[in-house]
């Protein structure tokens, strides 16, 4: 904390060298109180002080040092702008403060350093994915040949859920009777993990296929098909990399440790490769409100895989190949290359397959 301390003093000095200062404020900091975990972008409001300009400071950790971000803004009470909290990253420590300013005296104040938490608050529901077509495949010619052709496709309105089926919704299921547990309840790095309170907004893993289908059925839901998969993960966006766009970060999803004897393969978090999940809505969410459609687990979809389907598929909402050995899973997981979050990435697995980075979403007809 005095490092900290010593760095948010700098910045204000350093900030407002050209300002007189005088005492502190008397800001009445609105909630989330000092110290708690915030999960939307809070206000400043202050009682005392005649001010109409005001520079606004969160400074962040990342591992590699301390951020500032310096907004100036002319209204009362002071909300966080929207775009502004969207990037701070969540489950790291931020230090908020203001710096009033009257323009006319130069007069300043400034708040107290207020400690907080980012809590990306619960997700839940479905999104209504609209009817629509879009070009299925790899655009880049960067994949494998499974991905071609790229070709029209158009999908019938439907739902999915916005985030992969976390293991407190799935042992609602094991509980009512139509799920079978996990084969393991503990985690890449976890020695506790389904069953665990402090993991229940994190994705289920080491679930078979047979046993996403279960659990979609028990909900009144099913697996979608994979074109289906394919057109919300775009998002609305026509011919893009990812959910999201063309470049990967470490602020877009969970990826980038491929195997233990390998190092980080790009993508760190808090000063730490990814080495396990995330909770499910730890980023943003793509153009229809859906989380995590690339990265933090494998999804499981309905469909058996062939290799060569995409030159024989239907038009109009395939199904997929009639049967098969595999099937199809999407999305990649924190164990894969970015290679294996592209949206057009395909993957096929023995249905009977469970493993620590492999879980599943539903999705259903549009009523």
């Amino acid at each position: 904390m005095r490092k900290i301390a010593l760095v948010v003093g700098l910045v204000v000095l350093f900030s407002t060298a050209w300002i007189p200062f005088t005492s502190a404020a008397d800001f009445a900091l609105l909630a989330p109180p000092n110290g708690s975990e915030a999960s939307s972008a809070p206000t400043f409001s202050w009682e005392a002080g005649d001010y109409d300009l005001f520079l606004f400071y969160s400074v962040f950790n990342y591992s590699f040092g301390y951020h500032v971000i310096p907004l100036w803004w002319l209204d009362e009470p002071l909300p966080m702008p929207e775009p502004w909290w969207d990037i701070l990253t969540d489950n790291v420590p931020h230090l908020w403060l203001v710096i009033a300013v009257n323009s006319s005296t130069l007069a300043t104040e400034v708040s107290e350093a207020w400690h907080f938490i980012k809590d990306p608050g619960p997700v839940g529901g479905m999104a209504e994915i609209p009817a629509g077509c879009f070009d299925m495949g790899d655009h880049f010619g960067e994949g494998n040949s499974d991905e071609l052709p790229v070709h029209n496709v158009c999908i019938s309105a439907f739902e999915m859920d916005v985030h992969e089926v976390t293991n407190a919704e799935y042992a609602e299921c094991v509980a009512g009777g139509g799920c079978t547990a996990p084969f393991r309840t503990y985690s890449y790095t976890r020695p506790t993990y389904y069953g665990d309170p402090a993991y229940d907004d994190f994705p289920v893993i080491y679930v078979d296929w047979y046993q996403a289908e279960d659990y979609c059925t028990w909900a009144g839901k099913r697996l979608p098909t994979e074109a289906e998969w394919e057109y919300a993960a775009r998002g609305g966006l026509a011919g893009k990399r990812y959910p999201w766009g063309d470049a990967i970060d470490c602020d877009d999803a969970c990826y980038g440790r491929f195997h233990s004897r390998f190092p980080c393969w790009g993508h760190c978090h808090n000063g730490e490769c990814d080495n396990d999940t995330h909770p499910v809505g730890n980023y943003a969410p793509n153009g229809y409100g859906l989380y995590d459609m690339a990265g933090n687990v494998w999804e499981w979809v309905n469909d058996w895989y062939q290799s060569d389907y995409y030159s024989v598929s239907p038009p109009n909402d395939p199904p997929g190949p009639a049967s098969g050995t595999n099937r199809v899973l999407r999305g990649g997981s924190w164990y894969s290359f970015t290679y294996f979050l592209r949206v057009a990435s395909r993957d096929g697995l023995s249905p009977d397959f469970e493993y620590f980075n492999l879980g599943f979403r539903c999705s259903r007809d549009a009523p």
